[in-house]
């Protein structure tokens, strides 16, 4: 018995203001006990987590990759090894958001558009 290495990608795009309303609408619309039972985390915690994205660029526990079987898009990954907890700071938040996508999925299409958006924004600047 040892550690185990463990990892997580999410969808990179950039938050803007009207998109923590918009993710903070579709949290309110949700159940708080269904919330809570699949991840463990009240609504505004979830939210809380959601605005960690504001300031994800520069962190040192998280890295960008892309995905080719995601047509190349960018996406945040953390990881590293663990005994039972979280490897970093940044990989409780992305996977808190991917099990509230995984939950409703009108937050998933959401972050799928921004992500599509992102992407679009990045081809029209180069």
């Amino acid at each position: 018995m040892g550690a185990d290495f463990v990892c997580v990608t999410f969808p990179k795009f950039k938050v803007t203001d009207e998109m923590v309303k918009e993710f903070n609408t579709l949290v309110d619309k949700v159940d708080e006990s269904l919330i809570l039972k699949n991840t463990g985390y009240a609504k505004g915690d979830i939210k809380g987590f959601f605005r960690e994205l504001l300031q994800f660029e520069n962190r040192r526990d998280c890295g960008t990759i892309y995905l080719s079987e995601l047509n190349d898009r960018e996406h945040y990954i953390t990881g590293g090894l663990s005994w039972g907890d979280a490897p970093t700071e940044a990989f409780n938040t992305l996977c808190v958001l991917q099990d509230i996508a995984d939950l409703v999925p009108e937050i998933d299409a959401k972050f799928t558009e921004w992500h599509k958006m992102e992407v679009i924004n990045e081809t029209k600047s180069k």
